[in-house]
């Protein structure tokens, strides 16, 4: 029969949480970094196994962030100690997790269609995020050769409206 925790989590829009038992373990084992840049998301795994580190799952959260879980029973926090030259050169930010850690952003695609090539410049990518989210990052280290920009959005919108 699965443990449930007595406590309850309120999720944004009005949403509670009641975690099992499983989850409290693994989380209190897992830490979120934050990367220096996007550059290194989509092979955050790879860069951790050609640094020795097959021990440690990585999983992409949004934006920079990345979960980071030990594989079997490794202790993540004294493998960090170890290694924290390695670590500041890839993350800007690690801690360990807690029940209440959240992902701060998430990044969506945004394909543009239709505009001159007189405008193809950044502060117009720019324009466009912010009419998605007012607080939206436009990420120019993305190639902009593919007609679509990484937006950074702090807020989940639904329909038009935020939650």
């Amino acid at each position: 029969m699965m443990q449930y925790i007595e406590e309850e989590y309120k999720v944004q829009g009005g949403l509670e949480y009641k975690p099992k038992m499983d989850d409290k373990e693994w989380i209190s084992k897992s830490w979120v970094g934050t990367l220096h840049g996007y550059e290194e998301v989509e092979d955050i795994q790879n860069i951790f196994c050609a640094a020795g580190f097959y021990q440690v799952k990585t999983v992409k959260l949004g934006g920079k962030e990345i979960l980071l879980s030990p594989i079997d029973n490794t202790d993540l926090e004294q493998l960090f100690s170890k290694e924290v030259d390695w670590i500041d050169t890839h993350f800007e930010s690690i801690k360990k997790c807690s029940p209440s850690t959240v992902a701060r952003e998430r990044v969506t695609w945004v394909k543009c269609i239709g505009i001159p090539l007189m405008a193809w410049e950044e502060n117009m990518f720019k324009l466009i995020a912010n009419l998605i989210d007012s607080d939206s990052e436009v990420d120019s280290s993305v190639a902009a050769s593919v007609n679509r920009w990484a937006v950074e959005i702090s807020e989940r919108i639904v329909c038009g409206g935020r939650i």
